[in-house]
């Protein structure tokens, strides 16, 4: 009877012990039976990064290389969900336990299927935190290996730090036949235009004025994208006037980078090529040693010119994308 008895007692005390051990960590937020605390952002109020990682395709289901890494610094250790809002057709989400507080990167994976090609933005919430993302969605079918995309309606916006000015540029699908080789009329939201083609064998080409002086417009390569990081070439010369005298210039590029990953405005490009351009005047019977102008381009697969940045100018003048369209 005694032995019966403390049998029931230790059964009693385990299942008040374990109520209360439940109750107190869904109370306190303690523990893996409540739901951790922390913040998306940094001890400045910064959000931590977010990158973006698996290609997004037009109608096409999420798989495992879909997902977004975000940190999160947790102060308290328990349960969490996290979810981003639905946007173009898609979402992230992922629930878990965090084991230890400090510094944690969790994988959130994507679902759904993108509906058009756009850059997408996305809210996360922690906590009482919030921060956004953005993830570029491209075209249907096959991912495009194109650099500098020409298709119908296609179009990109882009900010400019030195003015905060936008400006979106549109390919018309007009074609215009300049030395036998079709462009694409490209305008842009001031009404300027310009012309570009691609040659379908890694080299992308554009016709106009080398400068505000130039007295004729020439065709050349502005891209390469089969070629090995280190490669130059430079532009025909034209003629033109600098610091007041008749002059010539030219235009010399260089692939910095041929494979590289790039973040403006909290998107993460991959497969982006770095292209320097440098500016070179003939003064006193020679071409310039050292570049009158120098600047950075950026281009994504599948994209296009997703950043600029000047090199020798202070402050660096960035113009960059702020979203895009490729059909």
């Amino acid at each position: 009877m005694q032995k019966k008895f403390l049998i029931i007692l230790s059964v009693i005390t385990a299942i008040l012990f374990f109520a209360c051990s439940k109750e107190y960590s869904y109370e306190t937020g303690s523990g893996l039976g409540g739901y951790a605390t922390g913040s998306l952002k940094d001890s400045l109020g910064n959000c931590q990064g977010i990158t973006a990682n698996g290609t997004y395709m037009v109608d096409s289901i999420m798989t495992d290389s879909n997902y977004v890494i975000i940190k999160l610094n947790i102060t308290s250790v328990g349960k969490y969900k996290i979810n981003t809002d639905t946007v173009n057709g898609f979402w992230f989400n992922d629930s878990s336990y965090f084991l230890s507080s400090g510094i944690q990167s969790i994988k959130l994976k994507a679902h759904g299927k993108p509906v058009l090609p756009m850059l997408s933005t996305f809210t996360v919430n922690f906590d009482s935190t919030t921060c956004i993302f953005s993830v570029p969605i491209v075209g249907s079918g096959t991912l495009s290996t194109t650099y500098y995309p020409t298709t119908t309606n296609s179009n990109w916006t882009y900010k400019n730090s030195a003015s905060s000015d936008t400006v979106r540029v549109t390919s018309t699908g007009v074609t215009y036949l300049i030395g036998g080789s079709p462009y694409t009329l490209f305008v842009d939201s001031y009404n300027d235009s310009s012309v570009y083609r691609n040659d379908g064998s890694g080299n992308y080409y554009t016709y106009g004025f080398l400068d505000d002086s130039a007295t004729a417009p020439v065709s050349y390569i502005f891209l390469k994208d089969n070629v090995s990081i280190g490669t130059t070439w430079e532009t025909a010369e034209a003629n033109t006037t600098f610091l007041g005298a008749s002059s010539k210039i030219k235009y010399r590029y260089t692939i910095t980078n041929n494979s590289t990953s790039l973040t403006v405005n909290g998107t993460t490009y991959n497969n982006v090529i770095k292209v320097r351009l440098d500016y070179y005047y003939f003064v006193s019977g020679a071409y310039q040693t050292t570049p009158a102008y120098s600047q950075y381009d950026y281009y994504a697969q599948g994209i296009g010119l997703i950043s600029s940045e000047t090199i020798n100018f202070t402050p660096t003048i960035y113009q960059s994308i702020q979203r895009y369209q490729v059909y």
